[in-house]
């Protein structure tokens, strides 16, 4: 196999960090809509109707759980039931958040609901998301930055040698 200059690899390692750089803003952006999400859910899950909804969920859990004790149950039997669960909440959930609060949660709805959510936050959660993910996505693509930095040295330094050793090698010939 033939050993390739690092020059040789240029399109395709730009097209790598390109990529990195990339995902590093995309994780940032993700978990700040992430957050969004959760805090909202966090903020509105112990009030009314929806603390209601919750104990139906934790009821009909207890209720699959306590069968699974006295008849056999499956795995795949069990996560089917919990799934079912699962999903008739969130419809309710998602019902009761459009219906009464007018907030989007499904389909391209989601992106607007993303917002919703965000300003039906108080400043402080609000401060507390964003310095969050300017953070964390400083921190990605500062170790983006770092580890982009280092192969370039490397790729330097591996240069500077070979130069040395062509012309080290080209004195010990004048030498002889």
């Amino acid at each position: 196999m033939e050993k390739r200059p690092p020059e040789a690899n240029a399109p395709h390692e730009q097209l790598l960090r390109t990529s990195v750089f990339g995902v590093a803003l995309v994780a940032g952006v993700g978990s700040a809509v992430v957050k969004v999400w959760d805090m909202f859910y966090d903020n509105m899950k112990e009030r009314g109707p929806i603390a209601e909804l919750r104990t139906a969920r934790k009821n009909e859990m207890n209720d699959v759980l306590v069968k699974a004790q006295t008849t056999p149950l499956s795995r795949s039997g069990f996560v089917e039931k919990t799934a079912a669960i699962e999903r008739r909440f969130g419809t309710k959930f998602n019902s009761f958040v459009k219906d009464t609060l007018g907030i989007e949660s499904e389909g391209l709805g989601m992106i607007k609901g993303t917002a919703q959510r965000f300003s039906a936050l108080g400043p402080y959660t609000q401060r507390k998301i964003v310095f969050g993910t300017v953070f964390s996505t400083a921190v990605t693509v500062g170790g983006y930055m770092l580890l982009n930095q280092n192969a370039d040295m490397k790729q330097a330094l591996r240069r500077n040698h070979e130069a040395l050793a062509k012309q080290t090698a080209a004195q010990d010939t004048g030498r002889a």
